[in-house]
């Protein structure tokens, strides 16, 4: 199944030149509960899906090579430093170079790259990022729909999940919970539903209970006093 996902997706959305690895990830997430009868509905939803994972992965992608880059220009400073500092290094650089010199280049050199692992790793760091993926993830899975498709609810998080770390996991909450909706709206417009319409609530409402013949049994037996009529 999941080959033809991957193949329905390729066909319809091949113009948007997004990599295979894409296509391949959609079709990983979504194998275990697309059927043949609902394969041309969730394809025909999936565009939004499929430019999330493309988007996400450029931006990880763009982070990287920007690290890459600012500590090469680091690195380039700080040999230019070296050099006006030693214009010719000595033979025995461990035993020749101050010490108070290799101390000074050490923490510049941890001064400069921590703040580029620190931006790798997170934006805010884990404790904010663990309160962004916690408050997103009560506030998705409170929705009426994804209480009643489970399912659905359930993938449509983890490609929410995968999207976050992916992105260096620097969304905000309700960027992250209207992720994981919109991916849960495109898997269940596979079954008909639509939930931009207000949830449908019990159309028999709450039961009323009838106690007309235990009234009638105290009336008889003197415990009750019959409701006077009006004449």
């Amino acid at each position: 199944m999941k080959k033809k996902i991957m193949d329905a997706l390729q066909q319809k959305y091949k113009n948007l030149g997004l990599e295979n690895e894409v296509f391949e990830r959609v079709a990983s997430s979504v194998e275990t509960f697309i059927t043949d009868e609902t394969l041309d509905a969730f394809v025909a939803n999936a565009e939004g899906m499929l430019k999330s994972y493309q988007s996400m992965g450029d931006k990880h992608r763009a982070a990287l090579a920007d690290a890459k880059k600012k500590q090469d220009e680091i690195q380039a400073q700080l040999d230019e430093a070296l050099k006006k500092v030693n214009p010719e290094p000595p033979k025995d650089d461990n035993k020749n170079e101050p010490e108070d010199l290799k101390a000074v280049i050490a923490a510049a050199v941890a001064e400069a790259v921590k703040p580029l692992q620190e931006k790798i790793s997170g934006f805010e760091g884990e404790s904010a990022a663990k309160q962004v993926y916690n408050g997103a993830k009560d506030g998705f899975f409170a929705n009426d729909y994804a209480k009643k498709y489970t399912a659905e609810r359930d993938t449509a998080w983890k490609i929410a999940e995968k999207i976050f770390e992916a992105g260096g996991k620097k969304m905000k909450a309700e960027e992250l919970q209207k992720e994981a909706m919109d991916t849960f709206n495109t898997l269940v417009a596979a079954k008909g539903v639509d939930t931009s319409k207000p949830f449908p609530k019990d159309p028999q409402g709450p039961k009323e209970f009838d106690f007309s013949d235990e009234k009638k049994i105290l009336e008889k037996e003197g415990l009750l006093k019959p409701e006077k009529k009006d004449e």
